[in-house]
């Protein structure tokens, strides 16, 4: 996806976690409105993605149309969850990730009713879509109970209500640095010409192949044969596909062994260098957000 100055832009292709102010949903919105997060305020979170435009997919075609739902995120990250309904698949795309300066130029998703829209919620969502015609197709629940124990997470947290960034400040740092794994992956993929959906699917797949194979990747997010394959079905290039994989296996090798936020941040801003260049500046984030409240 290309990288343009604008929000706009942005928004039109993005992966990154921070967050720029509100806009409400079209009033002439196909998906009559109706909130039923209980929790006012909801984030996008990779680090906490600014301008971010999060929506309901209504049409499931991957990207913001008319007339569908959407809020933006403000310079925290959080956007308003009360004006999508219960069973509202979220979307996200753009924005900037505030703790690394770097757009975000994928897609995030989070099953309907979560209040985090992160890397972590876009495998729950993504292997829920894996599955959906399989025999035994899985529901949310079940698919996150698969990416919790495939990943090594803490079996009672909530994925969909918990806070990367939140948690690894608080000393726990396990969660963002799955989190980062997954951003690492995708952002790869978006500067490589592939589809980060199309990439998080397969990825999503794998921790579950690998979850009923005794002899799977102990972690496909760290595997270079695994990266390699979920780049090649989000369409990138089998001639740069494997030096793709090994860049991403190099860095989530290093995030695997990050003590801090701080660590993890670093590694996840090398990764995004191959776009700073052509990033907007939060104050242009801001502007835009300014005369989109207008």
């Amino acid at each position: 996806a290309g990288l343009g100055l604008g929000l706009g832009q942005i928004a039109a292709g993005g992966l990154a976690l921070g967050a720029a102010a509100a806009v409400a949903s079209d009033s002439d919105s196909d998906d009559g409105g109706g909130g039923a997060a209980e929790s006012e305020t909801a984030y996008v979170i990779d680090g906490y993605l600014a301008g971010a435009r999060v929506f309901h997919d209504a049409d499931e075609n991957g990207r913001w149309d008319e007339g569908e739902l959407y809020d933006t995120t403000k310079d925290d990250g959080s956007f308003d969850p009360s004006i999508f309904g219960a069973d509202m698949v979220l979307t996200s795309t753009g924005g900037i990730d505030i703790s690394t300066g770097a757009p975000f130029t994928g897609t995030l998703t989070a099953p309907a009713g979560s209040t985090v829209v992160t890397p972590l919620t876009t495998l729950v969502q993504s292997l829920v879509e894996a599955t959906a015609e399989d025999d035994e197709p899985l529901d949310a629940a079940e698919a996150e109970e698969v990416i919790k124990t495939k990943l090594g997470l803490d079996a009672d947290a909530d994925l969909t209500t918990l806070d990367p960034v939140e948690a690894a400040e608080a000393g726990d740092t396990a969660p963002m640095k799955k989190a980062a794994q997954v951003a690492n992956v995708l952002a790869l993929a978006e500067q490589n010409g592939g589809d980060s959906a199309d990439v998080a699917r397969e990825l999503a797949q794998a921790l579950n192949d690998a979850l009923n194979d005794p002899e799977g990747a102990e972690n496909p997010l760290q595997d270079s044969e695994s990266i390699k394959a979920a780049l090649e079905a989000g369409g990138v290039s089998p001639e740069t596909s494997q030096d793709i994989a090994d860049e991403a296996k190099t860095a989530n090798d290093t995030v695997d062994e990050a003590e801090d936020l701080a660590d993890i941040e670093e590694e996840q801003a090398k990764v995004a260098g191959e776009t700073t260049a052509l990033r907007p500046t939060l104050a242009e984030v801001d502007t835009e957000i300014d005369a989109a409240e207008a």
